[in-house]
């Protein structure tokens, strides 16, 4: 998996990166199989279809998995990414992003509840 930040502004990415600039979520699905996929591809990679769509995502999702650094490299300028999160969205895909917005740590959890926070445009993910 990939954060947004390790995206290039490739084609297939394009739309995807534009939308968190806005603050939204676009996300590719298949035509043929409904797939929703990350990170943004050029063909699904559930069958290689390359009739797809950009579909508008709620930004919802739980916690999969997730890691705490406990010597966080600075991610971005004056930012230190404590947590990696594994987010299972509720369209379905796993997205691999930080977690923004915690007070403590140790109150992530497996299956907790979170939703996009898309400061300065670089996808990450807040309890809710």
């Amino acid at each position: 998996m990939q954060t947004s930040g390790s995206l290039s502004a490739t084609p297939a990415a394009r739309p995807f990166l534009d939308a968190l600039k806005r603050g939204q979520l676009l996300l590719p699905k298949c035509l043929t199989c409904s797939d929703v996929f990350y990170p943004p591809l050029s063909q699904c990679p559930r069958c290689g279809s390359a009739g797809l769509e950009w579909t508008r995502c709620s930004g919802r999702g739980r916690i999969y998995s997730y890691l705490i650094n406990h010597r966080p490299a600075a991610a971005l300028p004056g930012e230190s990414w404590e947590v990696m999160a594994v987010v299972e969205l509720e369209e379905g895909p796993r997205v691999l992003a930080p977690m923004v917005g915690l007070d403590d740590v140790s109150g992530v959890k497996v299956d907790m509840a979170v939703c996009l926070a898309t400061e300065d445009a670089v996808l990450k993910f807040r309890p809710v």
